[in-house]
């Protein structure tokens, strides 16, 4: 009778076990993820010091201003057709690039990796 309980607690234990695993591997993903977005947007700031250095100090709030907004543009532009054509369902057969979900943050409810996907891509 113990030795059948005992299996049990293992089993029991092991699939908690996995579970956790999963979740780590999954915490591990999105801090990667943060981590490495976090490095391209510090990587604009880096082209845009440099970039900043080799103009006139007159010019350098222009290149400023032009670097932010180049930034902000291609993060809309993502948000709202890129994303959608990279990876959104095909409601046909057109195999080529994605029709569906525009806009992108439509079905990002779905799933914890769609976020992090967007972010990182």
């Amino acid at each position: 009778m113990e030795s059948a309980t005992v299996e049990t607690r293992i089993a029991a234990l092991e699939a908690d076990l996995a579970a956790t695993t999963a979740n780590y591997d999954a915490s591990l993903d999105a801090v990667w993820m943060l981590t490495a977005s976090a490095r391209v947007f510090f990587m604009h700031c880096g082209f845009t010091a440099f970039e900043t250095g080799c103009v006139r100090y007159k010019n350098a709030k222009h290149v400023l201003a032009k670097n932010i907004s180049v930034t902000i543009l291609a993060l809309l532009c993502w948000y709202c057709v890129g994303y959608s054509l990279a990876f959104g369902e095909r409601e046909d057969s057109h195999p080529f690039i994605g029709s569906s979900s525009f806009v992108a943050m439509q079905n990002f409810s779905a799933s914890k990796d769609r976020f992090r996907q967007w972010l990182f891509q």
